[in-house]
């Protein structure tokens, strides 16, 4: 949506306002008129309603071409003629309220006081514990009040009294165990003024708790807090003490007066739904990746100054001000009559109502029949405009589907011109969303049309797959009787270099994206049979029984065989340790989906942390017989080599940037180095595309004439393929 730019107010636009009915013609205003143009047309039925300023008279207007009059820090929204255009004041979630009055806009907002929140962050779960009890860190008669080494991580963000002063609000983090976190979240001491608690050490220290996290996933499984009521003394909240929403909430004083205290509700993007916690999309992760604040957000404001003003096409106008904030501000009301044709004729295309055509019928546009609501011409300050995404169009007939942003019904367009916006959510310049296909972790699209959404972090994903293909030196002689024995997890040097013929290693990733490396060993038994090992580091193995122990590290074992004269893999066997010195012999029965062996780790050492993991040395079984991959494991008369080697799996991250393909794949890059295909733009075609009709905009609806769409993916068969234009 285009957003009109109030600073320097001595700025104007040439702008042609487009009716439905042609007989009401655009007059120009004069440019000498202070102010900033804000024009509006109705796409459909309805007039503007308009206040006479000298005698009170509501008028009713075709005519859209309104302009903000400026008058002691107030916007008034007029027509040419100083008349004031009519309107509902709304309420923070946009719902009218009270009765029709003049539209003015104050050039600062009005403060509110913030009642939440909103702080997403990753925390690290390779770190150590800082502190034994991080609350008893706090002094809040000290400064700092809390020592940069008592913490592993901090996240600030500002809060508004109802004055609209600014706070900034701390939260500190330090880990007490793999499953859990201790917070506290605290204030400027000198700012807190809760009676009893007032400079005293006390002083800063809100609230405290528990984040608690799923060892083997890395996910918000729940949280505790405790509000600081004194000095040293705490209120434990229960399961009564959610919010409606599910959420806890703390308490702060920045004011010290009578009744000031100021509840204000901590998300971390995990809620109690009434009986249990439930997760939302964006929620606190632990992973191992570096501690860092993926979102953060408060509501309420301070008094910001005015810079744009929009209005959508069910007339909510919106003021944007100079903090990035968005707050609704007024509905357009819009009349309707029985008789519109026995409208008085006023002058200058401005009409009142008469006997003949009936009292006016005010809703908001688009209810009750009336039109909805076409900003137009207005451009965008490049230092409030959305992120841009690549500039696609369409070769073809298609369209692109798009729903409108307040309900759930679908419209088109052929512009290409699209944006994330604040949300994170694909939209056009008027607010429309983008719809398209989900992609499922296998490629392929997924459910129905839903929204195209920025992912902002993708979780990491543990390995379940090595591949290890090399080239073992049939010249080689035997070094161990049998290699497994050689392995001791509790020395420094597990085995001995002279115990082996060969080793290789790749890194692999557990739940959590921490990094741990897999090494096979290979030693020659005869020309026709190698053994070797899977291991890893001893010191990062968890498995119940084996840590610390001598087999620590020791995964697996197991012989591959080969054919003597053509040097070729012929088979693979793989014993799995399952507790000191006791082995595991797999069978044909234990071949995964795609024929190779999994052994079997244990990285995180919680419950349900185990991680199956497939070896491929280039050969699996069919069902009946071995079959080697075309490039497989080889025991050739040359110098041993690893012909190729990877892993599956990632560690977290962060967006980074995206691509479009021309079948509409919306591919997004990380900060780990992945790329991945997230969405899939869908297109909509029609029996008689000159059928549809304009909505608002470059957007349009379909109608009886133009047929039903017809939904499908773009560049099947080369048709309605997508073009990248910038």
């Amino acid at each position: 949506m285009g957003k009109l730019f109030l600073l320097p107010l001595l700025f104007f636009f040439s702008i042609t306002i487009s009716c439905r009915d042609t007989k009401y013609i655009h007059e120009d205003r004069d440019e000498t008129t202070p102010g900033a143009w804000f024009p509006m047309s109705i796409n459909g039925n309805g007039f503007f309603i308009i206040r006479d300023q000298e005698t009170g008279e509501q008028l009713f207007s075709k005519m859209g071409n309104f302009y903000l009059s400026l008058s002691d820090n107030l916007y008034y929204l007029v027509d040419p003629y100083g008349n004031s255009v009519q309107g509902w004041n709304t309420d923070i979630n946009g719902n009218i309220s009270g009765s029709i009055t003049d539209i003015v806009f104050s050039t600062e907002s009005e403060p509110m006081e913030s009642g939440k929140i909103s702080v997403i962050a990753n925390l690290d779960k390779d770190v150590e514990s800082q502190s034994q009890i991080l609350s008893s860190e706090w002094n809040g008669a000290a400064t700092p009040p809390i020592s940069s080494s008592a913490y592993e991580y901090e996240s600030t963000i500002n809060v508004y009294d109802i004055d609209g002063l600014s706070h900034a609000i701390t939260i500190y983090y330090d880990k007490i165990s793999n499953a859990e976190w201790e917070y506290i979240i605290t204030c400027n001491p000198t700012e807190d003024l809760r009676a009893g608690i007032e400079g005293t050490e006390a002083a800063g220290l809100l609230a405290r708790g528990i984040i608690s996290f799923n060892e083997g996933i890395g996910s918000i499984t729940g949280i505790t807090m405790s509000r600081h009521t004194g000095s040293g003394d705490w209120t434990e909240l229960t399961s009564n003490d959610f919010n409606q929403d599910g959420y806890f909430e703390f308490v702060a004083d920045f004011l010290g007066g009578t009744a000031t205290r100021q509840v204000i509700a901590l998300d971390m993007g995990v809620r109690w739904n009434g009986y249990s916690f439930v997760p939302d999309p964006l929620s606190t992760t632990q992973y191992a990746n570096a501690s860092t604040t993926i979102y953060i957000s408060s509501d309420g404001n301070g008094i910001e100054a005015l810079a744009g003003l929009t209005v959508n096409g069910n007339g909510l106008i919106t003021g944007h001000y100079i903090s990035e904030s968005d707050i609704p501000l007024f509905m357009v009301s819009i009349a309707r009559f029985t008789a519109p044709d026995k409208l008085q004729e006023e002058g200058n295309f401005i009409y009142s109502e008469t006997q003949d055509s009936g009292p006016a019928t005010i809703s908001a546009p688009g209810a009750n029949g009336t039109g909805s609501i076409v900003q137009g011409g207005i451009e965008d300050d490049p230092a409030f405009t959305d992120e841009l995404f690549p500039q696609i169009g369409i070769n073809g007939e298609g369209f692109f589907i798009v729903k409108h942003p307040d309900n759930d019904n679908f419209y088109f367009t052929r512009s290409g011109e699209f944006y994330f916006n604040r949300d994170g959510y694909l939209t056009t310049p008027e607010g429309y969303i983008v719809q398209g296909w989900a992609i499922d972790p296998g490629g392929n699209i997924s459910g129905s049309l839903f929204d195209i959404v920025k992912r902002v972090f993708i979780q990491p994903r543990p390995t379940n797959k090595t591949t290890f293909i090399t080239n073992l030196d049939s010249d080689q002689e035997s070094n161990s009787t049998i290699l497994s024995s050689a392995w001791d997890g509790t020395s420094y040097a597990p085995v001995s270099p002279v115990a082996y013929g060969y080793q290789t290693t790749v890194k692999t990733y557990d739940s959590l994206g921490s990094t741990h490396d897999i090494t096979v060993y290979y030693d020659k038994v005869s020309n026709a049979e190698w053994e070797y090992l899977v291991t890893c580091n001893p010191a990062e193995d968890m498995r119940a029984g084996i840590e610390g122990t001598k087999a620590a590290g020791l995964l697996a074992t197991g012989t591959i065989s080969f054919n003597e004269v053509s040097g070729t893999i012929t088979g693979i066997t793989m014993s799995r340790l399952t507790g000191y010195d006791d082995w595991s012999i797999l069978t044909s029965n234990d071949f995964n989906q795609d024929g190779y062996f999994e052994f079997v780790a244990d990285f995180l050492g919680g419950t349900a942390t185990t991680q199956e993991i497939s070896l491929d040395m280039g050969i699996r079984w069919n069902g009946s017989s071995f079959v080697t991959d075309p490039l497989s494991t080889t025991q050739y008369a040359s110098a041993a080599t690893t012909v190729y080697q990877s892993a599956n799996g990632y560690s977290p991250g962060v967006f980074v940037s995206e691509t479009v393909d021309e079948s509409g794949n919306i591919y997004f890059l990380y900060s780990n180095s992945i790329t991945r295909k997230e969405w899939q733009i869908a297109i909509a075609t029609f029996p008689n595309p000159h059928g549809l009709i304009g909505y608002e905009g470059n957007i349009y609806r379909e109608t009886s004439r133009s047929g039903p769409p017809v939904t499908g993916l773009p560049c099947i068969d080369e048709v309605n393929c997508i073009t990248v234009t910038e």
